[in-house]
């Protein structure tokens, strides 16, 4: 800051303290630093933490002058603020999710694209991230350098993870697919030792202690579905004992043939959610059997 030393008389370098500042030196709580202070011209510094993608605007200081005579004057004012050199700071998808149909036959392609910013939030070009997905997803890829997502008629429907990097930053989008036109339809059913059972399954009270229960699910072409199209399965007796492996002991199903009044049997429903949103349910019963020693064998 210039002035005129005939024209204005130096009273106070901050005006924002009660104390008058006539010297060099850190002014407190104002964030202010008085670098220079000669005839007729002044310097100072201002401490201002401007977080990324962000602009500051304000008064930073009050210099107070006293008028030595009437008229004019010029007060000049020489902004010498540092900017940094735009560096990478945030990379993410133009799209937070993207969703796709899984065609019937052949393959269908879309490109999720990133965009990296500097500090100031401005989108930086000539910096290209490396696409990939998360985790493997059979009949999905991504081309690693344009982003550019190919669908085969293979794949399941159910949701993939998209991933850009860029140097140390990385940025994930939701790609969701979904079956249209000739959409699959299931069956869940019992099996014992790989083979339908029927829905009965029988444990030897004497000497098992446990049953497993196994359900599949079959699509409309009849082969066995796996996630990531089948979501999970989950078993329930009839006794509110749950769980996802199937495996029940007597206890758990208070199988008891042998008490009063007893109980020789034990419902088991199994319950199978798929990644379209459809629901099956099917019920095991499981008997508890007293063989005699003489004729087990």
């Amino acid at each position: 800051m210039k002035y005129d030393v005939t024209a204005l008389q130096l009273i106070d370098l901050c005006s924002f303290t009660k104390e008058k500042e006539l010297s060099r030196g850190t002014i407190p709580n104002v964030g202010l630093t008085i670098t220079q202070v000669n005839p007729g011209e002044i310097s100072f510094t201002a401490d201002k933490n401007i977080p990324t993608g962000k602009a500051w605007s304000g008064t930073l200081n009050a210099v107070k002058f006293k008028a030595l005579r009437a008229g004019s004057t010029i007060v000049s004012i020489t902004d010498n603020t540092q900017i940094a050199a735009p560096v990478p700071t945030t990379i993410a998808f133009t799209q937070s999710s993207y969703s796709a149909s899984i065609p019937s036959s052949g393959s269908a392609t879309l490109t999720a694209t990133a965009q990296v910013k500097d500090q100031y939030g401005n989108v930086m070009s000539g910096q290209n991230p490396a696409y990939s997905l998360q985790n493997t997803y059979s009949g999905v890829s991504v081309n690693s350098t344009s982003g550019l997502t190919t669908i085969q008629s293979s794949a399941a429907a159910g949701s993939a993870t998209l991933v850009a990097k860029y140097g140390s930053l990385t940025a994930t989008a939701t790609l969701t697919l979904t079956k249209t036109g000739n959409a699959n339809t299931y069956s869940l059913d019992f099996y014992y030792d790989g083979w339908p059972c029927n829905c009965y399954y029988y444990i030897d009270y004497t000497t098992e202690y446990s049953v497993i229960i196994n359900a599949k699910a079959k699509n409309n072409l009849g082969a066995f579905v796996t996630g990531p199209e089948l979501l999970s399965i989950v078993y329930k007796a009839d006794t509110g004992a749950e769980n996802t492996s199937g495996e029940f002991t007597v206890d758990e199903l208070e199988l008891d043939p042998w008490g009063y009044p007893g109980k020789y049997e034990a419902y088991i429903t199994a319950t199978a959610t798929f990644s379209d949103g459809t629901v099956l349910q099917k019920v095991a019963c499981v008997e508890a059997l007293v063989i005699p020693p003489d004729i087990r064998y």
